[in-house]
């Protein structure tokens, strides 16, 4: 079963959470002789049910058998429902006693049963009765509570006898006339525009002021609408829509006209269709290294560049000769002859 546990563990330095959950819907079912999963490392203070899901491995289908009055798994009798550990189910008696009971087969139940049914949590139930003090017949729509114990769905301060229970959601009612009113027309009777749904231990509402032979059901003029299936994963559920074959006929036409390389009729391509090589870049090598002590011929001479017009006079006689010479080993003047 899927049970969720509270443990509590015991105090100890450096452990911060002493609580946590455990969910056995999550442990893998092993062989019997399997060591199994560690709960904890640590020393355990207390284990707590706090929680219980019911079977992961499906419900268990469950018959009523009206002869020996018990539940049963082998098809014997009417069949009740498909129950888990957390449903119920609920059974009505002619004496005006409804009772939850959990689906377990060794369970006894007593005479005079007029409905028994898997609980369903909010559903309304129609009952007629009859009045013995005041003698008129009374109608009543309530919900039956689950808290596992008997309950009086009939007034218990009046004397009254049990005449009718239904389970429709919409019920309606045929009443047939007797006694001095015998030669009455019968009456149809909407219990739902007749009556609002009120609390378990209500009295209900006057069916007739005429005296009443028989109550009959009528088939209900309109059925509940099926209440929505979520999906385990609590997403809703998608459903693929079936387009119709104009939608489908369209829907190809705009693929093929939206399709790379579609021409329609009055489209041609004239585009010549060409490829280009690809153009390699360039790369400047970087130049190679002289060897030492030889200056690089790019660098830029010291002396500032002579502008236009300076520097370009001729030289007098004289000063060239000065120039050229130079003084000798003793201090003499001495002239390159060139």
């Amino acid at each position: 079963e899927g049970e969720i546990l509270r443990i509590s563990l015991k105090p100890r330095p450096r452990l911060r959470n002493l609580h946590f959950d455990y969910d056995f819907s999550q442990l893998a079912i092993k062989g019997k002789n399997s060591m199994g999963n560690i709960l904890t490392k640590y020393a355990i203070h207390r284990i707590e049910l706090k929680e219980k899901i019911g079977s992961t491995l499906g419900g268990q289908k469950i018959w009523f058998d009206t002869e020996v009055q018990r539940l049963n798994t082998e098809e014997r009798g009417d069949y009740i429902g498909e129950f888990q550990t957390v449903n119920r189910i609920i059974v009505f008696y002619t004496s005006g006693i409804c009772c939850t009971y959990k689906p377990d087969l060794m369970t006894h139940f007593n005479e005079g049963i007029v409905r028994m049914e898997k609980y369903t949590e909010g559903k309304i139930y129609t009952a007629v009765y009859y009045d013995l003090s005041h003698k008129y017949h009374y109608i009543k729509r309530f919900v039956a509570d689950i808290n596992g114990k008997p309950q009086s769905f009939l007034p218990e301060d009046v004397k009254c006898e049990f005449v009718y229970l239904s389970a429709e959601v919409y019920p309606r009612l045929k009443l047939s006339f007797g006694g001095k009113n015998k030669n009455r027309k019968s009456e149809e009777v909407d219990v739902e525009s007749f009556i609002a749904v009120k609390g378990l231990k209500a009295k209900g509402k006057r069916l007739s002021p005429y005296e009443i032979k028989s109550v009959e059901e009528l088939e209900p003029l309109k059925m509940p609408e099926p209440p929505e299936e979520i999906p385990p994963s609590g997403m809703p559920e998608f459903r693929e829509e079936i387009p119709s074959p104009e939608e489908q006929e369209e829907l190809e036409q705009s693929v093929t006209a939206d399709a790379p390389g579609a021409q329609t009729d009055n489209q041609t391509d004239d585009v010549p269709f060409e490829i280009e090589a690809p153009v390699e870049e360039e790369t400047i090598e970087p130049a190679e290294s002289t060897s030492k002590g030889k200056k690089n011929s790019e660098k830029k001479p010291k002396h500032p560049e002579k502008k236009p017009g300076e520097g370009d006079e001729d030289p007098e006689p004289g000063e060239e000769l000065k120039k050229d010479k130079k003084p000798g080993p003793n201090g003499e003047q001495m002239s390159l002859g060139f």
